[in-house]
């Protein structure tokens, strides 16, 4: 009967560190996807530097081909745009996903992205943001021009 106190015991730090391993594999997992955001965060921030260098057309277009590649690894990014002299790709497929360029009510172009595996959550925001930013520089660009 002496042993049932120290079986109790085992039984329970047993359940302890099953439950420590679990947590640190959760945290581990979440430390990964931390990670991943700051990277991707740390691209669209580039791409938002880059447009804020910008001082012309020419000069978004170039930030917005050179960056948009960059800000969903592993897939075609592309942008269209009559005022940048970007057009859509000729192999357009209806099945694009399109983030239109909007800004004070204007479309000025879209972002798409070819048909493949699904985007998660943070990568269509990721190209929100990046039409988003698209827009507002050209719109301020046009602004000055005028």
């Amino acid at each position: 009967m002496a042993l049932t106190p120290l079986i109790v015991a085992l039984v329970v730090l047993v359940g302890v560190l099953i439950h420590l391993v679990r947590t640190r594999r959760r945290l581990a997992l979440q430390s990964q996807e931390a990670t991943k955001r700051v990277g991707d965060l740390e691209r669209l921030v580039a791409f938002s530097q880059s447009l804020a260098k910008s001082l012309d057309l020419e000069s978004i277009r170039s930030a917005s081909v050179e960056h948009l590649a960059q800000l969903v690894p592993g897939r075609r990014i592309w942008a269209a745009s009559d005022l940048l002299g970007l057009h859509e790709p000729q192999d357009g497929d209806l099945a694009t996903l399109r983030f239109p360029m909007t800004v004070a009510g204007a479309t000025v172009g879209v972002v798409g992205v070819p048909p493949g595996r699904p985007l998660t959550e943070e990568q269509r925001g990721m190209l929100v943001a990046a039409a988003a930013l698209l827009a507002v520089s050209i719109k301020n660009e046009i602004g000055r021009a005028h």
